[in-house]
């Protein structure tokens, strides 16, 4: 799904930048945002405190979001997962809605 592919680019983009992943430095080998996105799609931001270059990597306003989270929402509502492994350097973008 389009999405998808475009979350997981725009927190790669980041990643590349930044050289760290757009969560809190505090995290284990892994880190699992499934019920709410928004703690890493506000990094992403060009207003957030922790993207000070002020690069756009996403522009929220393209995807449909929860009005009560800020979480980036699938067609029926639910929030993407995303899915960082620290430990292998990875991060997928997923749809709980997905065959």
């Amino acid at each position: 799904e389009a999405t998808t592919a475009a979350l997981r680019d725009a927190i790669l983009q980041y990643h590349f930048e930044y050289g760290r992943w757009p969560v809190e430095d505090d995290q284990d080998d892994r880190a699992d945002f499934a019920e709410n996105n928004y703690e890493v799609v506000e990094r992403l931001l060009i207003d957030h405190g922790e993207n000070y270059k002020n690069i756009p990597f996403i522009y929220i306003e393209d995807y449909d979001t929860d009005d009560n989270t800020g979480a980036i929402v699938d067609p029926w509502g639910d929030p993407y997962e995303i899915e960082f492994k620290f430990d292998e350097n990875t991060v997928t973008v997923d749809s709980v809605n997905t065959d």
